[in-house]
């Protein structure tokens, strides 16, 4: 896959699941997995973040662009349009982004940065 030179991280995710198989999944460490919650809800792409997830989903900024494919995945650029920090045990699918995508993982014991994206090409 050709790499876009406006993409600050390009990731390919490792597998397509739902929120009820979701835990081996990311257990695996195989990459980012796709996680879908519904049709009321953006596609979720987590990773742990001591499986990679915290070399790339913490260090976006708004305006960033990620290039994203793999299974469950519209393949595409997505910019980075909503970034926000939730409880990691209090927070609820109310608490996504209105987005085509979120991407989530742990940053600290306590919180998770969840990414709103919003696919752009």
């Amino acid at each position: 896959a050709r790499v876009s030179c406006d993409a600050r991280f390009s990731r390919a995710t490792a597998k397509f699941t739902d929120l009820e198989n979701v835990d081996p999944a990311l257990d695996a460490c195989a990459g980012p997995v796709a996680v879908h919650l519904g049709d009321d809800h953006p596609l979720l792409i987590a990773e742990h973040d001591y499986c990679g997830g915290s070399d790339w989903m913490p260090k976006l900024t708004e305006d960033d662009v990620v290039q994203l494919t793999g299974p469950g995945v519209d393949t595409g650029l997505y910019e980075a349009v909503e970034i926000t920090e939730v409880p990691r045990y209090d927070s609820t699918l109310a608490d996504l982004p209105d987005t085509d995508v979120v991407l989530q993982t742990c940053i600290s014991r306590s919180e998770m940065v969840l990414v709103g994206l919003v696919r752009r090409a």
